[in-house]
């Protein structure tokens, strides 16, 4: 949106849930704010109806050349809205299919109407940007998308000037492993948690650190099933916190046991900026951040006892940490820069404009 603001265009950000903080730097950064009713997780039909007639409404107010949306059901209502509202000039985000993933695997008739619903929304849209090879693959294979209005970008990207830690800042005496995302199950947050009740056994000096918050996701656990962990002292919890950084500088190695549809988990390219080995799953979007035993290593999905031999590795071979750190820290410059990616996203977006 900054890119767009330096190039002399008006630009509005429509969300559900702006922070005051978010708020107040949108309007900072001359970009200007409209708050919208879109639920994340409700699948009313009912309700996606009125969502979609308010948002269409809010768009005809504001008559916009262009759009773009992301996050799995605003690529669908933003979308149709913006057609039915006649911009021309469409763009979209797929930042992973989200728990969409697992019902598009296992049932047919989810993935007829998913499908269905992708098709409807992103018909003639001009650009669709994919974060991963895979979901890419699939919007192909479904004519979901076409060869010409289909571009990989990989990470969405984040600021790699931010997002640096010094060596100073880690404990060397303990190692620390942290994992930061919402509370899912299928983020691997119990993976997580029973690894490092394993690992506490024998090496009872390692730290693991849990961030996030409870989500409103059918799929999210609640505070009551961290409470055994917590309780015997396996594993630090701090929630929401608003230091992240600070949090991740502290640790030492970086893990994600995710089998969510992932795009390219945010909080990875964090991690790798801040120049810490990951450990992950060989899942979507997860798989394209690691080299194995490169930059970090790569295990089976819900597979604790693998996990945990990774998590030994580290602890054993600690000269590990900081070469894989480095090598993270390496590759996140050269693919996770956030604005080198803006440039590339406003490039193709205002080439409507150029082409006409």
């Amino acid at each position: 949106m900054q890119e767009l603001v330096a190039n002399n265009y008006d630009v509005y950000a429509m969300a559900p849930d702006f922070s005051p903080a978010i708020k107040k730097e949108i309007i900072e950064n001359k970009i200007i704010p409209i708050d919208i009713d879109l639920s994340r997780t409700s699948t009313n039909p009912f309700n996606f109806i009125i969502e979609f007639f308010k948002l269409v409404i809010k768009l005809c107010k504001i008559r916009p050349n262009s759009t773009l949306c992301y996050f799995a059901k605003a690529v669908v209502v933003g979308n149709l809205a913006a057609l039915f509202s006649g911009v021309k000039n469409r763009s979209t985000i797929i930042e992973g299919l989200g728990s969409s993933q697992y019902l598009i695997n296992n049932n047919n008739l989810y993935k007829y109407i998913f499908n269905y619903l992708y098709r409807m929304s992103l018909f003639k849209s001009r650009n669709i940007f994919f974060t991963n090879k895979e979901d890419e693959k699939y919007f192909l294979i479904n004519s979901i998308s076409t060869l010409e209005n289909t571009f990989y970008i990989g990470g969405i990207g984040v600021d790699l000037s931010f997002w640096i830690c010094s060596r100073d800042q880690k404990n060397t005496k303990v190692i620390t492993f942290i994992m930061s995302t919402r509370l899912l199950r299928s983020k691997g947050v119990l993976v997580y948690l029973k690894a490092a009740e394993i690992i506490k056994k024998d090496h009872a000096e390692v730290k693991f650190i849990l961030l996030g918050g409870v989500d409103d996701n059918p799929d999210s656990l609640s505070l009551d099933d961290l409470q055994y962990f917590i309780q015997n002292n396996i594993v630090e919890y701090l929630g929401d916190v608003n230091n992240v950084k600070e949090i991740t500088c502290g640790a030492d190695v970086f893990v994600l046991p995710s089998y969510y549809g992932e795009g390219v988990p945010r909080s990875i390219q964090e991690a790798m900026s801040c120049s810490m080995p990951v450990i992950t799953t060989d899942w979507t979007g997860c798989r394209d951040t690691v080299d194995n035993y490169v930059n970090g290593i790569l295990i089976p999905v819900k597979d604790i006892q693998s996990l945990c031999l990774a998590m030994d590795y580290y602890i054993i071979n600690r000269k590990k940490i900081k070469e894989h750190g480095d090598k993270s820290r390496a590759f996140a410059e050269e693919n996770y820069d956030a604005y080198k990616k803006a440039r590339d996203i406003e490039k193709r977006i205002t080439l409507f404009y150029k082409d006409k």
